[in-house]
C-alpha cells in the first residue's frame, strides 16, 4: 500500500450528492441541510481512513504524514481567512458566506479538527509524541474553539442523542470532545474519561486480560448510570415526568 494513497482523502472536497433520510431537520438548519449531509459522508470516509492507517505496518509514518497534513491545512485555511479579515469568523459568517475560498477554508477547519480527533482517539500514543513536538499549539486550540462555535457543532449537539459521547452518529461533537480530552486543550481530562485504545496500551504488566475487561466493564457501567441520571435530571428540569415502566411478575 502506498503511503500517500490514504492521504488523498484529505484533499478531496465535501460531497453533497447523497440523498437525505433526515426529513425532520429543525427549521433553523434547513438552509444548511446539504452541507450537513455532505459533511457526514466525509466523516465516514475519515473514520475508515484512520482505521486503515492505524492497522498499517507503516502506521507511524502514515500518522505523522496525516498529522502534518492536518496542521498544515488548518494553518493555510487560517491564512486565507486572515486576508479576508475573517480570522474571528462566526457561525453566521459561515452560514451566509458564498461558496468560495472563505467558506471552503472554514469547512476545512471543521473537517481537519474532527479528523485530528479521530487520530487522537485511535492512535493516542503517536499523537502524544507529535503533539509534544508541535510548536503552534495555539493554532489547534483556535481551530477547535471555532469548530465548537459552528452551526455544524450546534446541529450535532441538538439533533444527535448524547452527541459528545455518541461515537457512531456524531459528526463533530464526539471527535472534538475526544481531541479536547486527549490533548487537554481546555484543562485536565474529566474524571471518568476513558479512551480504550490508550487504556489497552497502558495495561499494567501484572493485570490479566480478564481483570482488564472487568475493570473497564465496571467503568462503562458507571458511565452508563451517570448518563441515565443526567437524562433524568434534564427531564425533571424541563418539567417532564419519567416514563412509567411496567414490569411483569411471573409466579
Amino acid at each position: 500500500m502506498k503511503i500517500w494513497a490514504p492521504l488523498l482523502i484529505l484533499a478531496s472536497q465535501i460531497s453533497a450528492e447523497e440523498n437525505s433520510s433526515q426529513e425532520n431537520v429543525d427549521d433553523s438548519f434547513k438552509g444548511m441541510k446539504e452541507y450537513f449531509i455532505g459533511y457526514g459522508v466525509k466523516r465516514k470516509e475519515h473514520r475508515q481512513a484512520v482505521e486503515v492507517w492505524a492497522r498499517s505496518k507503516e502506521s507511524s509514518r502514515l500518522v505523522e504524514l496525516a498529522f502534518n497534513s492536518i496542521t498544515s491545512k488548518i494553518s493555510g485555511s487560517k491564512e486565507i481567512l486572515e486576508k479576508s479579515n475573517l480570522s474571528e469568523f462566526t457561525a453566521k459568517d459561515f452560514d451566509t458566506s458564498k461558496l468560495g475560498d472563505e467558506r471552503n477554508s472554514m469547512s476545512s477547519i471543521f473537517e481537519n479538527i474532527a479528523l485530528l480527533g479521530d487520530l487522537a482517539r485511535r492512535v493516542p500514543k503517536q499523537i502524544d509524541a507529535l503533539w509534544e513536538g508541535f510548536e503552534d499549539k495555539d493554532l489547534i486550540l483556535w481551530a477547535t474553539e471555532k469548530t465548537k462555535e459552528s452551526s455544524l457543532y450546534r446541529f450535532d449537539s441538538e439533533m444527535v442523542e448524547n452527541a459528545l459521547r455518541n461515537e457512531t452518529s456524531s459528526m463533530v461533537a464526539f471527535p472534538v470532545y475526544v481531541l479536547s480530552q486527549e490533548l487537554e486543550l481546555f484543562g485536565p481530562r474529566e474524571d471518568g474519561y476513558i479512551n480504550l485504545y490508550r487504556a489497552i496500551r497502558d495495561l499494567p504488566e501484572n493485570e490479566t486480560q480478564a481483570e482488564f475487561s472487568e475493570r473497564h466493564a465496571e467503568m462503562r457501567r458507571d458511565k452508563k448510570l451517570d448518563e441515565i441520571q443526567r437524562r433524568k435530571d434534564k427531564r425533571k428540569k424541563n418539567g417532564l415526568k419519567p416514563p412509567v415502566v411496567q414490569r411483569k411478575t411471573e409466579l
